[in-house]
């Protein structure tokens, strides 16, 4: 009996002595799991940012890529009238119907303006150009310069009857006394060479009694390249000027 009750008070030592440690290290267990568990939701919500902040910053660098691409096509789209412009010193020969020669002197360039000397035989003539981002507007002539060579732009005085020779805001089919974009991105061939993105206006009006159809070719860093002349009706005939060669000082 006493034996029996040695065993027992063992046992009872034995499970008090144990159940604490038992607890202890099944707390420590947890803990240690928690722990992994909380470290392991740390690391995924860290990816998870990470990927967050690599797709925001691809998603703004496309942005941007897309944004400076637009702005670059706006630009483009906001200066091809001005990108038009012949350059200071430029002399043109066209080569007329009939064996005419016409010949375009570029005197003088600025921000603004274009001054150019048109020469056909014996006559002379001084323009102006206002020639900007959307427009070539005739401003200043004059017949028969005294000085030829004389560059104006600072001091000439725009005239009353002012005429718009291109616009980006007036197409159409060109049958109107104004001229009108018909045509854009054409392919023009010259004696001088073929032109690509070539912009064509054209203008219909009344010479007497009949109908004459103007049109102007135009293109970038050359200016007019082609001109057709064609009045219709029974008494009618077509001149076209072409240019045949270009020199540069």
């Amino acid at each position: 009996m006493k034996k029996l009750i040695t065993i027992i008070g063992l046992l009872m030592i034995l499970l008090v002595g144990c159940s604490p440690t038992s607890s202890q290290e099944t707390e420590e267990k947890n803990a240690e799991e928690k722990k992994e568990e909380t470290e392991t939701t740390s690391e995924n919500e860290s990816a998870s940012d990470e990927e967050t902040q690599t797709s925001d910053s691809e998603n703004g660098e496309q942005e941007d890529q897309d944004s400076s691409e637009k702005d670059k096509e706006e630009t483009k789209e906001e200066s091809r009238v001005k990108n038009l412009r012949p350059s200071t010193g430029m002399l043109k020969v066209f080569q007329q119907t009939g064996g005419y020669t016409l010949k375009e002197k570029i005197i003088a360039t600025n921000g603004q303006y274009v001054q150019r000397l048109l020469i056909l035989g014996d006559m002379k003539t001084m323009q102006v150009l206002k020639w900007d981002s959307s427009e070539i507007k005739r401003i200043y002539e004059q017949s028969n310069p005294s000085n030829e060579d004389e560059n104006i732009l600072d001091t000439f005085k725009p005239i009353d009857n002012t005429e718009i020779l291109l616009s980006e805001s007036k197409t159409g089919k060109g049958d109107q006394s104004d001229w009108q974009i018909i045509e854009e991105n054409v392919e023009t061939k010259t004696p001088f060479q073929t032109f690509k993105d070539t912009i064509v206006v054209q203008r219909t009006f009344m010479e007497g009694e009949n109908e004459t159809i103007h049109t102007m070719y135009y293109a970038p860093e050359f200016g007019m390249v082609k001109e057709i002349y064609n009045v219709t009706g029974d008494n009618g005939y077509k001149v076209e000027t072409q240019l045949e060669s270009v020199e540069t000082n």
